[in-house]
């Protein structure tokens, strides 16, 4: 077993209620069998206009303990996925950080995979794994510079497409290490649900046709309040 003592890149997990029994747990403990030592920044996020399950909470917590290296932050209320992408990033102890969806299995031999191939084709900008940016190494210095996700973006989704009008190439890694659930998961009904595709993602859709609109437009270089904005905005969210 590698221990991970030499890796030079952390782990970012965003993740919430739905997930755990059947996609965290897996995914975390397979994570700390390839590579025990590694860095593991979980982005625990809160519900919509509910109650925080405390059961929840106190759960996950208890099986992140389990492990070294894994540092949990749990939000009250549902934040946003650029939100928590940039403070995990933001957090992690090194400048390259892999991001991992929850929804994901990682075979044997994926972390030797990655190591290979950051040694062939350095990342000192941004990679996806299989094209999709479910999962992706990131370049922190890289993204300080573009000025991080937009985190006007209160929901879900168009991160990506947002991303790319700043950085027009990125490096892609195909592998068949790794097997997301992300697209089949958007069309369950429960998830469409739980994870507002229906609403959260159509708040995210009109937010980036209005930032994009001219052809002309230019990445804004200085990132807006997230409070102001939030306090401003999160109600609409809510699907009428």
């Amino acid at each position: 077993m590698n221990t991970g003592k030499n890796n030079n890149f952390s782990i970012v997990i965003v993740t919430f209620d739905q997930r755990f029994e059947q996609y965290f747990v897996p995914l975390l403990k397979e994570i700390k069998k390839q590579r025990k030592d590694i860095e593991v920044l979980v982005q625990v996020n809160g519900p919509y206009l509910e109650k925080y399950d405390q059961a929840y909470r106190k759960n996950i917590l208890n099986f992140c303990a389990e492990y070294a290296n894994v540092y949990p932050q749990t939000y009250t209320r549902f934040t946003s996925l650029s939100k928590m992408w940039n403070t995990g990033i933001q957090n992690s102890s090194n400048n390259n950080v892999l991001v991992l969806g929850d929804d994901i299995l990682i075979k044997e031999g994926f972390f030797d995979w990655i190591e290979r191939q950051a040694q062939q084709t350095p990342c000192n900008e941004c990679a996806t794994i299989n094209r999709i940016f479910a999962h992706f190494m990131i370049n922190r210095d890289m993204l300080a510079d573009i000025n991080w996700f937009e985190e006007r973006l209160l929901g879900i989704g168009w991160e990506d497409f947002d991303i790319v009008r700043h950085k027009q190439e990125f490096k892609n890694w195909d592998t068949n290490k790794i097997v997301s659930m992300h697209n089949l998961n958007l069309e369950e009904p429960s998830q469409k649900k739980i994870l507002g595709h229906l609403k959260y993602t159509e708040f995210n859709r009109v937010f980036y046709e209005q930032k994009w609109k001219s052809k002309t437009a230019k990445p804004e270089r200085q990132q807006y309040p997230y409070y102001k904005w939030t306090q401003e905005n999160y109600s609409k969210m809510e699907k009428k």
